[in-house]
Formats: C-alpha cells, sequence, structure tokens
C-alpha cells in the first residue's frame, strides 16, 4: 500500500506539480500553465545505448551491465561479468558509462532504470539505454521518476 501511495504521489508530481493553479492542455495532457515542453534531445548531451556485441569474459577487468543488472533503481553487479581493459574502452566509444548518466533496460526485462552512482565502479553496457544529460544534472532524477510513474 505504501509502494502504492507513493506512485500515485509521485505521478501527481510529475503531471500536476506542487503549488500551480492554472493549467494548459497539451497533446501530452494537461499540464501547469507555466511549465514548457521540449525534446528530450534538447536537454540530453546524449541518447545512444551500449554494444549489441558480446565482449569475451574474463577472470579480472570491468563489469559488462546488461537488462538483467538495473533492478529497482539499483545496479547490481553480482551477475555481470568482466570484460578486459581493451574490451571495455571499446565498448565505452560508443557508449561511455558517467555518474549522473541514467541507464534503462531494453531487452529482457523492460523498463528498468537506473542512475549511475559516483561509487559505482567504471562499467561499460550491452544492450543498455543511456541518456546523458547536459547542465541540469536534477535531470537525471526527474527521467528516473518519470520512467518509474504509472504513465
Amino acid at each position: 500500500n505504501t509502494e502504492l501511495l507513493k506512485q500515485g504521489l509521485m505521478q501527481s508530481l510529475l503531471t500536476e506539480g506542487i503549488g500551480h493553479t492554472e493549467y494548459k492542455q497539451t497533446n501530452l495532457g494537461c499540464i501547469p500553465k507555466k511549465w514548457k515542453m521540449t525534446l528530450s534531445s534538447k536537454i540530453c548531451e546524449r541518447i545512444t545505448d551500449g554494444t549489441h556485441d558480446t565482449p569475451e569474459k574474463t577472470e579480472q577487468g570491468y563489469p559488462l551491465i546488461t537488462s538483467k543488472n538495473l533492478r529497482n533503481g539499483e545496479i547490481f553487479f553480482d551477475d555481470s561479468y568482466l570484460i578486459s581493459e581493451k574490451d571495455f574502452y571499446e565498448v565505452n566509444k560508443r557508449s561511455k558509462v558517467d555518474s549522473n548518466d541514467l541507464l534503462i533496460s531494453m531487452i529482457g526485462t523492460l523498463g528498468q532504470v537506473a542512475i549511475v552512482n559516483k561509487s559505482y565502479p567504471k562499467v561499460a553496457i550491452k544492450n543498455v539505454g543511456l541518456l546523458k544529460f547536459n547542465e541540469d544534472k536534477v535531470m537525471a532524477k526527474w527521467f528516473y521518476y518519470l520512467f518509474n510513474s504509472y504513465n
């Protein structure tokens, strides 16, 4: 029940804001009048995904994160496998993961999201969506809650 209440409150926050009294109709629904709509590509410096290849598994190296590693808003490293430094740098040419980036599962379990924490080890991603935000790092958190909302 608490989780349902939290989801309902987050949905209200994301669609109505706090303290707004005037609203406007948009193609996304009714939103506060002071809010403006913009494309995610305008606030993201990059929207991409990880490698689609399968680098060779190694005994030591960097974790390769896939959709199975994203659960309940966190990245779990216990069932990731390690790739070599060479493969890590090759994968990161396409999709370098940094602190405050948003990862989205795309294959298997869909729609799991996690924000990369600066305490996490350096990782590479495979078949995982990656959103990098321009100036406002708060947007990662906003998108995290948006992707977790009912809509």
